[in-house]
Order: C-alpha cells, then structure tokens, then sequence
C-alpha cells in the first residue's frame, strides 16, 4: 500500500506518480528497490503493431436521425492525436505521429507517412494530443504528466535548427510543423491538457483534466502553469495563476472546451458581455459552464456557473464538446459506466 504516494491502493497523488513513472523511466528501481525486472519492463513497454482502432468520418453530422460513419484509417491503438489535413489527417500512433494519405480520393487512407517519432509511450491516456492548428502553418501538441519523449524526424533528418532531437518531457505544450521540419516546445504543465481551443479572435485556452484549479485558462507561450513535474522551459518562466479556487468541477477527468464564439447566440445570450465556455465533465455526467470577464486592463476572472447539460443517468459520460459550423453544440458520450480515470466525483 502506497496511500498518498503511489497509486498501488487507488489512492494517489501526482507528486507520488511521478515517482513511480520515474522509476520506470529509469529502468524499474525506485529508491534502490526494483520494483519489476528489467524482462517485464520491456514486455509491458514494448511496442505492438496493429490494433482495432479506426478513424472515423461522419459526412452529414448535423442530418436528422443516427449517422454511419465511414473508415478512414484502421489498425491503429488509441490514436488520441487526430487532425484532418489536405491530403487526409495527421493521427497519433504509439511512438509516432503520422500523415494518412489518401492518394485516390475514394475517402479511405491509402498510405502513411512517419513525420515525427520517439513519443513516450509509459502512459496511454496521455499520448501527443490535442492536435490543433495553429498560426503559420504549426500544429499544437500536448503531452501528459508521466511520458517521457526524444522528439526526432524519421529517417534520421534534421530539425531546420540542425537539432537531431528534442527532448519532450512529462506535461509540455509544443508545436510541429506538418512536415515534421520542426518541433518547438512552448510551455510546462498543466498536468494533463484534456481541453484546447482557439476562439474567432486568434486567443487560445487550455484545460487541466485534474480539476486543480485550471478548468480554463488563457494560454501563453513561454509561460509555466502548475503541475506534478519540476521542469519549467526556463527558471525564469512567468506562472499562470489558477482560474478556479479550490476544486469547483467536482471530478478529475474534465475532458474538453467549447468557446461560444457568437455572443449572441442562445449558448451565450444568459451571459452577456461574458466569454462562455462549456466544459465536457464525464465524471460528474454534466456539461458545464465556466464565464469569464476582464478588467480595464484585461485581466481575467473566471467564475463556475450552473451546470448546462446534467444527466440522471450515471452512464452519461461527455468527453468531448465542440461548436458546428451550424451553431449547435456537439457531445461526445462515451456512455459506460467505467471510465477508469478516477471515477469517484470529488
């Protein structure tokens, strides 16, 4: 039993899992004591080609009635980065982030390209994610508390700064370039970025999943936000204060943001002259709402309002919200009782 440091009994905390993810980073010792041999470290950790994961594309969401979607891209596992493209759609696999392709335009990837590899992969829930474009022609990247990662191009090239690789350590916001010509880190912490949304007017918000006090917040390169991890870009690195006190969402998976972009709208209209921003709570099985507002010299306050969307059926379990080019408000439920993240609502 490990209460309060580790996670052996269920109970735990991010400085004692980081701890325990350390130790298997530095080949399964912790304190001089090996925790597992070297043998079953690599078997847990090694990689494993091919799985039953798809892409998937719904052409006509917004018709009436259920929709079939279609395959884009099969046999990955838990791609949790995906972006369309151009050309199909830059998708997370394992220690890579890839380029599907469909050459013959029949709607199905015909091909992939590696454009980045060497991604950690010590903990699947928090694989590259949150890939979102970004301006310039970049590609935002999250990655989560307890992974560690040597960034490289495949084939052995070169970054456009000459670098061969860059370290990408525990929970770091970067950005890539479709290519893979570069890979810029950007910021430290929060722990787990589950939420990342750019609104019309160019500003970014991110989202800690941990309900630690940062359900939404403005994000700013450079900057270090609280987390499990030590490392900041650089001591002198600014700290982005908590937007919440305390711990108001009430469950530590808080999954996603959406930013009602049109202030008149019904999803804006009960908080005039206030930023909206919906938050996807699978713990809780609530929608949420998050306002904020600014001072003379644009300082912002945040403040929890009353839940949006609440469900009497605890299977409910939204992880993820996003406008439509309609206007409506997209829900993800995963709709299962087990979400294995921490179930218990705080």
């Amino acid at each position: 039993m490990m209460r309060g440091n580790g996670s052996a009994d269920g109970s735990a905390n991010a400085r004692g899992l980081a701890r325990i993810y350390g130790a298997l980073a530095r080949g399964g010792e912790i304190d001089g004591i090996r925790l597992i041999s070297p043998e079953g470290l690599a078997n847990a950790t090694r990689e494993r080609h091919g799985g039953k994961d798809k892409v998937l594309v719904f052409d006509t969401p917004h018709a009436p009635g259920p929709q079939t979607p279609r395959v884009f891209a099969e046999g990955l596992v838990i791609p949790l980065g995906l972006l369309p493209t151009e050309k199909g759609a830059l998708v997370q696999y394992g220690k890579e982030i890839r380029h599907y392709i469909d050459d013959n335009k029949d709607g199905k990837a015909d091909r992939f390209e590696t454009m980045l590899e060497g991604f950690g992969i010590q903990d699947s829930h928090l694989f590259p994610h949150q890939f979102e474009n970004a301006p310039g022609g970049w590609v935002y990247v999250a990655q989560g508390l307890f992974n560690y990662s040597t960034v490289r191009r495949h084939g052995g090239k070169l970054f456009t700064n000459g670098l061969k690789e860059v370290p990408f350590n525990q929970c770091k916001l970067a950005r890539f370039r479709t290519d893979g010509s570069d890979f810029e880190l950007l910021s430290a912490g929060p722990n787990n970025i589950w939420g990342f949304e750019t609104d019309r007017d160019g500003e970014v918000f991110l989202q800690e999943a941990n309900d630690c006090g940062i359900p939404v917040a403005e994000f700013l390169p450079g900057t270090h936000y609280t987390t499990g991890s030590q490392e900041k870009l650089r001591p002198y690195a600014p700290q982005i204060p908590a937007s919440l006190e305390g711990s108001q969402m009430g469950g530590t998976g808080l999954s996603g943001i959406a930013i009602a972009n049109d202030r008149n709208s019904i999803f804006a209209a009960k908080q005039k002259g206030q930023r909206t921003f919906y938050i996807a709570n699978p713990i809780t099985s609530n929608v949420q709402i998050i306002t904020m507002t600014q001072d003379e010299n644009g300082r912002p306050t945040y403040k929890k309002e009353a839940d949006f969307l609440t469900a009497g059926d605890k299977n409910f379990r939204p992880i993820a919200v996003r406008f439509g080019p309609d206007g409506n408000l997209y829900v993800i439920d995963w709709y299962n009782k087990i979400i294995s993240h921490n179930e218990v609502p705080r």
